[in-house]
């Protein structure tokens, strides 16, 4: 029996398989380069039992059943970062009377001219701002000085009012929306403006279908305001003709402009 039958019997030849299935082929020595190896099957029970037992598959780590009012600060505060939705709730539980608290330390001295909703725009501007950077001010908390998260967010409230302040004092100086209500103006406003320039292209659509004299008589009466006297005697027609075509025109430009007729008497 050759060499090659004689590894084809050995347990070599057994465990071939196995160092192919792992990838190892370039561990087969320089004599088996060209044997024939049998056909890649179902590993031996003994080879599958030994493979088990060398190989360790890590348990998986324990979900954490803590609950949320439990977690310590940095626990909070790296969950936080994780945008964890119940952290964050968390984080108001917490947090946001201390918050209120400072800002109201530094506004409650400009009380004549700051608001409830100027306490609140702060609010909003610190939860943004903790936001803002990837977290930034959140991420240069450092709990391994000694310092506490409460003291820290507080700290940020107390700077975030004193920065709404610092905006409001480079605004230009204003009234309130109370002295606006009693400010007056005699040009009419953009809506009406609007309207009544809507209204005099339909009079002008209107005007085109009317005859030439009765263009005349709108400019004479409604245009510029002349008299039914002066009316009659530059048309050469009665006063009672004035009133009467006065009438009927008005009507015709009411219906023009979608305006309820009112019928003489």
């Amino acid at each position: 029996m050759n060499a090659i039958e004689t590894t084809a019997c050995s347990p070599l030849t057994t465990l071939m398989p196995v160092v192919l299935h792992a990838g190892l082929d370039a561990a087969r020595p320089d004599w088996l380069a060209s044997a024939e190896l049998p056909p890649l099957g179902p590993l031996p029970k003994v080879v599958q039992l030994s493979l088990e037992a060398h190989v360790t598959t890590p348990a998986p780590l324990p979900k954490s059943t803590q609950l949320p009012n439990e977690w310590t600060e940095v626990e909070l505060l790296a969950r936080m970062m994780g945008r964890e939705s119940r952290a964050w709730r968390e984080f108001h539980t917490r947090y946001d009377r201390l918050i209120y608290r400072a800002i109201h330390k530094v506004t409650q001295r400009f009380s004549s001219v700051l608001s409830s909703a100027d306490v609140e725009e702060i609010y909003a501007l610190l939860l943004c701002s903790l936001n803002s950077r990837d977290m930034h001010k959140l991420r240069t908390f450092e709990p391994e000085r000694g310092h506490r998260l409460s003291t820290w967010v507080g700290l940020l409230a107390t700077n975030s009012a004193w920065d709404y302040l610092r905006s409001l004092s480079r605004q230009p100086q204003r009234g309130n929306a109370i002295e606006a209500e009693d400010v007056s103006c005699h040009n009419p406003d953009p809506f009406h403006a609007l309207a009544a320039k809507e209204e005099w292209v339909r009079v002008r659509d209107m005007l085109s279908s009317f005859s030439e004299k009765d263009r005349t008589f709108v400019d004479l009466f409604f245009l510029q305001g002349k008299s039914p006297e002066q009316i009659a005697e530059e048309m050469q027609i009665s006063v009672k003709t004035v009133y009467s075509k006065k009438h009927k025109i008005r009507c015709r430009l009411e219906l023009a402009l979608g305006r309820p007729v009112v019928q003489a008497a």
